[in-house]
């Protein structure tokens, strides 16, 4: 049985020592790529490091590493080939393993490191390490038993380690775990395998605990174990997966003028939108929902492993709020959590509705009634415009519905008697006019 593990991660870890006002951030790129055909198992790794100032962005170091592991669940004997690049130095090492019996570890390991210009000469480094589990006896005293297993994230909650499940890399062992008994009566760690065991222990009833659990993993309840007396135990931890979606609501404080014509719109600075509904519907299983947070986050934790579609309610959404990105995504969560799923989007400006008003005309003639002998002043100054200004005056004065003097106020002798009626015509500066007719009485 053949199968290809494959395994990478980007990881940014930023420190800031606030009394010196110094910033390192530090990137770490890791690669691996294995070949299991069993029993042997090749991985090949790379991992890469650089250290950037966040001030300036300059590189202020960086260090690469290329590894290659050999291993075979048959044979006692293992090996390392790996080496080592940094800004100055150069390091090659083999490491060879030898474990003839469950109970002892041979490790030899030969270094070799030189700096970049030479000087000083290369170092050549041995290193012998000898491990091993020595059962002595305890004179009267009744014949204890060994406990011992596996800690490891069950991908398809079956409670057994499966190394291979459906072609999709199957569990994976969590290595450095801390695992305890009782009320701390023993507490030991994982190996890189997920291995783990505890010193003798005298038979009885034990309950297994998993002290500090990863982000993405958890142990519901303590293993309970029956250690009988002289026996010794092999117990798989299985953590189900715990994994979480996080991502936010935004809005960008400004967009451009053809946003709304369907043009993709410059984003500036987003701000968090809050109470927001997301909700997150699993391929079988009910729908969950949450609101965002006062700064636009969003959380969804304690998921199992398979496919989701994210979306955001707009009726949630503040008034006249448009989405510049779409208002669903899909989410496929394997052995790790997603982070980054947002919901951007901007607010339309309210629309200003302009009207234009019309001017108002008005006079009044003096002296009305008047005699032929009389001169009429007639004055146009009632007139007026709510939104800008009169610019001309047009007066008839005989009724032949064309103008016969122009100004805001005019004088005219009428020669006979009669009822005149007189027209004032008001334009402003829009373009708009309005029209009055008064009767001038001459006697």
């Amino acid at each position: 049985k053949t199968s290809v593990p494959f395994r990478s991660f980007v990881q940014r870890t930023d420190q800031w020592d606030r009394t010196f006002d110094y910033r390192l951030r530090e990137w770490s790129i890791v690669q691996e790529l294995g070949v299991l055909a069993e029993p042997w198992l090749i991985t090949a790794a790379t991992a890469f490091e650089t250290a950037v100032s966040p001030q300036t962005g300059d590189r202020l170091g960086g260090t690469s590493r290329m590894s290659l592991l050999v291993e075979c669940e048959d044979s006692p004997l293992s090996g390392t080939l790996s080496g080592t690049s940094s800004e100055d130095e150069r390091g090659l090492n083999l490491s060879l393993r030898f474990s003839p019996k469950e109970t002892l570890d041979l490790v030899f390991d030969v270094g070799l490191a030189w700096s970049r210009n030479d000087n000083p000469a290369p170092q050549l480094l041995l290193e012998l390490e000898v491990t091993g589990l020595i059962d002595l006896p305890v004179p009267f005293a009744s014949d204890s038993g060994l406990l011992e297993g596996r800690v490891f994230v069950d991908i398809n909650g079956n409670g057994v380690y499966d190394v291979d499940s459906s072609g999709e890399g199957g569990d994976f062992p969590l290595e450095a775990m801390i695992l305890s008994i009782g009320e701390g009566r023993q507490r030991v760690s994982s190996d890189r395998w997920g291995r783990f065991r505890f010193a003798a222990l005298p038979p009885q009833t034990y309950q297994i605990l998993v002290s500090e659990p990863p982000q993405d993993a958890a142990l519901d309840a303590p293993v309970e174990v029956d250690l009988t007396e002289g026996e010794r135990r092999f117990v798989d931890i299985p953590l189900r997966p715990s994994l979480r979606i996080r991502g936010s609501v935004l809005v960008t404080e400004a967009a451009s003028t053809d946003q709304a014509a369907g043009n993709t719109a410059t984003e500036q600075t987003a701000a968090g939108v809050p109470n927001a509904r997301v909700t997150l519907t699993p391929a079988d299983g009910a729908v969950l929902e949450t609101r965002s947070s006062p700064s636009g986050a969003y959380e969804f934790s304690d998921l199992a492993p398979g496919d989701y579609v994210i979306a955001v309610d707009a009726a949630s959404l503040p008034e006249r709020f448009e989405l510049t990105s779409p208002d669903s995504a899909s989410v496929s969560l394997g052995t790790s959590s997603v982070s980054g799923i947002d919901f951007r989007g901007w607010i339309r400006p309210r629309q200003l509705v302009i009207t234009f008003q019309p001017p108002f005309a008005d006079f009044t003639a003096s002296p009305d009634p008047a005699t032929t002998a009389d001169t009429v002043f007639l004055d146009g100054g009632w007139s007026f415009d709510f939104d800008g200004e009169i610019v001309v005056y047009e007066w008839d004065l005989d009724g032949d519905g064309y103008p016969d003097a122009t100004g805001e106020s005019v004088e005219h002798r009428f020669l006979a008697p009669g009822a005149y009626p007189v027209t004032l015509t008001v334009t402003d500066n829009d373009g708009a006019s309005d029209s009055v007719t008064l009767t001038v009485t001459i006697n």
